[in-house]
C-alpha cells in the first residue's frame, strides 16, 4: 500500500481528476449537494494563512491510512453544510460515515484503503487541524465545489499525525423521558410477584396435564431411501434393495415425525427393543396454548 506522504500529491491530483463527477455523486447522496467537481491548484497548509472559511465551524472528514490520516475540511460558509449535521440523528451519522468512506475510495490511488473514517461537524476547523497535528507544510489540494454560479472550496489536507483527535467524540444521547411516561409509571400497580415454577409434573395446570396424556406415534427407523417410481414398480419378491448406512450405525427414534434419539437394538425377552444411547433434540416451534372455556 502507497503511503500517505506529500510526494503523493501529484497522483492524488490526478485520481481527484479521474473520479471527479464520482466525487460530486458522492456528495449529493451524503449531503445533498448538487455540484459540479474541479481540481484546484495544489499548495501547503500555513496555519497563519488558512483556506477561506477555516477559522470557523465546518464539517470535518477523517480517513485514515496506517498511523496517519488525510483531512477533508468543508466551511459552512461555503453552503453547502446542512444544519442537521450539528446534532445528527443515526440516520445523519450513517449518511456522514458514507460519505467518508466514499471519498476515501475516490481521492486517493487505488492502491490505498482506509483502515477507519469517519466525518463530524466541528465548531473550529482550524483548531481541529491543530488537534489533529497537521503541521505547517502540509500538503494540500483544494477541490472546487460550483454550484451555479458560486464556487467554494473543499479542501484536503496530509498528513494529520493525530487522527483519532481530528473529530469529536461522539455525544452519548440521555434517553428522552415524557412527562406523560413518568406519571403514569408512578401510578401504575407495583407488577405481581413471579409464580414459582412447577417441582413435579402434579403441579402444572390443569390444561398442561392434559397436554402430556396426548398419544404420539413412536417409531424406530433402521435406514431410508429415495426410490424412484419406476425402480418401485419394479420390485418383485428376491429384489435386493442396498443401502449406505453401515450395519453398525444407530437406529433412530422418531416421535412426530421428529428424530428424538439415536440407539441399539436389543433383545427384550423374545420381542425388539431399542436401547437409547443420545437424545437428538429437535428444532424447536412454539405456539401459544389457551385455555378452554
Amino acid at each position: 500500500m502507497s503511503q500517505l506522504t506529500p510526494e503523493l500529491v501529484a497522483e492524488i491530483l490526478r485520481v481527484c481528476e479521474q473520479n471527479a463527477a464520482d466525487i460530486a455523486d458522492a456528495l449529493a447522496r451524503g449531503i445533498d449537494a448538487e455540484v459540479t467537481v474541479t481540481v484546484g491548484k495544489p499548495t501547503t497548509y500555513d496555519a497563519a494563512a488558512l483556506p477561506e472559511g477555516f477559522d470557523g465551524p465546518g464539517l470535518a472528514v477523517m480517513m485514515q491510512f496506517g498511523d496517519v490520516a488525510l483531512a477533508i475540511g468543508l466551511p459552512e460558509p461555503s453552503g453547502l453544510t446542512r444544519n442537521w449535521m450539528r446534532e445528527p440523528d443515526i440516520t445523519g451519522i450513517g449518511m456522514l460515515n458514507t460519505l467518508a468512506q466514499e471519498l476515501s475510495m475516490l481521492v486517493v490511488p487505488d492502491s490505498m484503503m482506509a483502515g477507519k473514517f469517519g466525518a463530524a461537524w466541528v465548531t473550529d476547523l482550524s483548531q481541529a487541524m491543530k488537534a489533529g497535528e497537521v503541521a505547517d507544510g502540509a500538503s494540500l489540494v483544494p477541490l472546487v465545489l460550483t454550484d451555479g454560479s458560486k464556487a467554494s472550496h473543499l479542501t484536503m489536507v496530509w498528513p494529520c499525525n493525530a487522527p483519532g483527535k481530528l473529530l469529536p467524540p461522539p455525544k452519548p444521547k440521555a434517553p428522552e423521558i415524557k412527562v406523560e411516561q413518568v406519571k403514569q409509571q408512578a401510578a401504575a400497580p407495583p407488577p405481581p410477584p413471579p409464580k414459582p415454577k412447577p417441582k413435579s409434573m402434579q403441579e402444572l395446570p390443569p390444561y398442561a396435564r392434559h397436554l402430556l396424556k396426548i398419544s404420539v406415534p413412536v417409531a424406530v427407523q433402521l435406514v431410508s431411501k429415495k426410490l424412484s417410481v419406476q425402480e418401485v414398480l419394479e420390485l418383485a419378491p428376491g429384489a435386493m434393495i442396498s443401502f449406505e448406512k453401515s450395519c453398525d450405525d444407530s437406529l433412530e427414534l422418531i416421535v412426530g415425525n421428529q428424530i428424538v434419539a439415536r440407539g441399539a437394538a436389543v433383545k427384550v425377552g423374545e420381542r425388539f427393543g431399542l436401547e437409547i444411547e443420545e437424545m437428538t433434540m429437535p428444532e424447536e416451534h412454539f405456539w401459544p396454548v389457551r385455555k378452554s372455556g
